[in-house]
């Protein structure tokens, strides 16, 4: 298991995990920020996800990120001239009692498609070596935003299964400083399952989560919310032999989004949304830390759709393969620094009512892009990648820098 996990946390220095893929989905739920954005398709372009995809976190980083106590990443960069990208994750354990275990996570996920954010404190009761209870929330300076959960959990010699309720906004109806309610429940409901699997060279990861159909009434912006989500994704992560690894990564989703003024007889200003989205990852990884050069072949699929209140319905189908070489450079804390350059390839088409999208954007395209970073290592199992993003459908002599990003990674 120690030579997985530190070839995993090798190939995991420029091994990237595309967004498209919800982080802490049991955490995540309906927020006065869901209720404020509309996702439509005209906010995403042909290098939408290329641009994800440059800024991610790697996908062995997450073997250290459950397996360690303290704990956090962080990346950021330009999706265009108005928005960054946000991703980070922070997480403390201390085992306060031989039974009882304290976590505190914080987290944020912000892009065009999702904007969820979590300051999260978790109390974890083992009542016997199989069997625990978790009992977790958020307080929130506006008591209408409280969120509180309880987690079931069953541990075995390998695996972790955890199924999960979470009421959002619990306190919304009782200690409300605004007019607006929810019509149908007291709190819009949350709940699924994460269950992980680990044995010599194997992890596997899978879950979903249901949140309820809710209907939210907004005075105080004349209007009637109504949202509603599906999500379930599996990961396998798996390293045959000392210096390659392989894995495979998917998640399907489906977000009701609908408002529509409240005090009116009128549909003038009404909108609703069906958004669909499928994502599947394969990478193949040779080379290890040992090796001065290592190399990655990577394919991704993301199909999204949307269907709005008249029926009309656009699709967007992005193809992106991948490969990327690291060198090893400079020594540090015991660590090596890496170079990284990687080009990616996206094969963009859209399908549907174009009407839907804007006359400036693409429809069907090949997209190329030229990633390139270094990594410093330090001490204390802490990386910081700096990286240029170049499009190569620009070039006149030389690629067009299109942005970069900062990622941080760290145990301590």
């Amino acid at each position: 298991m120690t030579m997985f996990r530190l070839s995993a946390l090798f190939f995991a220095t420029f091994c990237r995990v595309a967004l498209a893929f919800d982080i802490l989905p049991e955490y995540q739920g309906l927020s006065e920020t869901d209720a404020s954005k509309f996702e439509r398709p005209s906010d995403l372009d042909a290098e939408y996800q290329s641009l994800l995809n440059a800024y991610a976190v790697p996908p062995g980083w997450d073997i250290a990120w459950g397996e360690s106590s303290r704990v956090m990443d962080f990346s950021t960069g330009s999706l265009s001239n108005k928005h960054f990208l946000f991703y980070s994750r922070l997480k403390l354990e201390a085992q306060w009692l031989e039974s009882l275990r304290f976590r505190y996570i914080d987290f944020a996920q912000r892009d065009r498609e999702v904007d969820q954010s979590g300051h999260i404190i978790e109390l974890i009761q083992r009542l016997s070596p199989w069997v625990g209870v978790s009992l977790y929330g958020e307080p929130s300076h506006y008591k209408r935003q409280n969120r509180l959960g309880v987690a079931l959990e069953l541990s075995g010699v390998n695996s972790l299964s955890r199924i999960y309720y979470t009421a959002n906004g619990i306190s919304r109806a009782e200690h409300n400083d605004q007019q607006d309610y929810f019509t149908s429940r007291a709190s819009p409901d949350s709940m699924g399952y994460t269950g992980e699997l680990r044995r010599e060279g194997l992890r596997i990861r899978l879950g979903f989560r249901y949140d309820q159909r809710v209907t939210w009434v907004r005075p105080q912006e004349n209007r009637l919310f109504e949202f509603s989500k599906k999500l379930a994704f599996a990961e396998v992560l798996r390293e045959p032999s000392v210096g390659e690894a392989y894995g495979l990564r998917l998640q399907w989703d489906a977000t009701f989004k609908s408002q529509m003024p409240e005090s009116s007889l009128s549909l003038v200003g009404a909108e609703s949304w069906n958004v669909q989205r499928l994502a599947g990852k394969i990478f193949y990884h040779l080379g290890s830390a040992e090796e001065l050069r290592a190399y990655q072949v990577e394919l991704m699929y993301v199909r999204r759709q949307w269907r709005n209140q008249a029926g009309e319905r656009v699709e967007h189908l992005n193809t992106l393969p991948s490969v990327a070489m690291l060198w090893r450079g400079q020594r540090r804390g015991g660590e090596f620094d890496h170079l990284k350059v990687g080009y990616e390839m996206t094969l963009f088409n859209t399908f549907g009512d174009l009407q839907l999208t804007p006359a400036r954007q693409k429809h069907d395209s090949v997209e190329n892009r030229l990633a390139t970073g270094y990594e410093f290592s330090f001490r204390s199992k802490a990386k910081l990648l700096l990286a240029l993003n170049f499009d190569l459908d620009e070039f006149s002599p030389v690629p067009t820098f299109e942005g970069g990003n900062g990622q941080f990674r760290a145990e301590f």
